[in-house]
């Protein structure tokens, strides 16, 4: 597995090398209002040797917009669902979830043998929360 990942970072910049930067246009061509899910994993100790491995699947809508020629993401989330691999049942608000709003991101887009390539940069803090022994 671990073969697996080294490779796709490896093609992964390799694609870089080979990328072009895209003109005005052809980022605001991807101007648009899309649907979207994110998957948080978490896996951790519960009770004794039991592990607790759980999925919070949240869903929403993402909007590109153009800022000072820069492709930028403004994303809501609609609802989410919460999976485990123990049996019991975790109910979130749909008003709870729809209240985080995250931060404007500035999208990074390559093309790439010309195919076009969007990859929104990774949230480095959780949303919504405030860490401030961190």
């Amino acid at each position: 597995m671990f073969r697996g990942v080294l490779l796709g970072v490896c093609l992964f910049w390799a694609h870089i090398g080979l990328s072009q930067t895209l003109k005005s246009q052809e980022k605001e061509d991807l101007v648009g209002t899309y649907a979207h899910y994110d998957i948080v994993s978490y896996i951790g100790d519960f009770l004794g040797p039991v592990k607790l491995k759980s999925r919070i699947i949240s869903f929403g809508i993402t909007k590109f917009y153009m800022k000072q020629e820069k492709l930028m993401t403004q994303d809501r989330f609609c609802f989410s669902e919460y999976k485990a691999n123990l049996p019991f049942q975790s109910i979130t608000d749909d008003e709870f979830t729809q209240a985080i709003i995250p931060e404007d991101v500035e999208m990074e887009v390559l093309k790439t043998n010309g195919e076009l390539i969007v990859h929104r940069p990774e949230t480095p803090t959780l949303l919504g929360v405030e860490l401030n022994d961190y």
